[in-house]
């Protein structure tokens, strides 16, 4: 049996079993967890399979993958994507090469260890769930925001560019109508882009 490929967005251990997960294959899903020794942990990859309830997955047969190795400075930076993705994905709709770039957290999150490249990951982020904000952008942003996550990483950026991601994030996390509830604020405030 083939096995799906999730990452827990948002855990409501201990409160109760349920869970919100990016599936691979099904997009952002509700779920719940029917054996108590088992705990999902924000931000876990993980496989599994899943029977369907009335209203509901149950999933079952999970095998953890991988938890990223996060330094506590970047803990807040892990946080924000995880809320964003919880926040801006819609239920039930799968977006394949969204999930392919979050991995890119799990295979090589010592690349994304500064406030520069944390930026340029969002606004890759918001790039690959569409997200156009009309401001004007010079061609050397639009370059990096175009290579691969893996070379992007790489680039270094001037102070105007990096003006321009933050103009980028703002407009593109202003859009979205339940913006105060997001709890990752201080995050924001500290790469200085609210």
């Amino acid at each position: 049996m083939v096995q799906n490929l999730a990452i827990v967005l948002k855990s409501n251990f201990p409160i109760n079993q349920r869970v919100t997960i990016f599936d691979k294959t099904l997009g952002k899903i509700e779920a719940s967890v029917l054996r108590k020794d088992i705990i999902l942990s924000n931000g876990m990859l993980f496989s599994y399979n899943f029977s369907q309830n009335n209203t509901f997955q149950i999933i079952k047969d999970i095998y953890f993958i991988e938890m990223p190795c996060i330094e506590k400075s970047n803990l807040m930076f892990f946080h924000n994507v995880l809320e964003l993705c919880n926040y801006f994905l819609p239920f039930g709709i799968s977006f394949y090469e969204l999930f392919d770039y979050l991995n890119f957290l799990y295979i090589s999150f010592d690349k994304i260890q500064t406030l520069q490249v944390q930026k340029i990951f969002l606004s890759k982020f918001f790039l690959i769930l569409g997200f156009y904000p009309e401001i004007n952008t010079s061609s050397t942003f639009d370059y990096i925001m175009y290579l691969p996550i893996d070379r992007a990483v790489n680039e270094t950026i001037n102070l105007t560019i990096e003006k321009e991601l933050n103009t980028w994030i703002i407009n593109c996390i202003n859009m979205h109508p339940h913006i105060r509830a997001f709890k990752t604020f201080k995050f924001l405030n500290e790469i200085a882009i609210t």
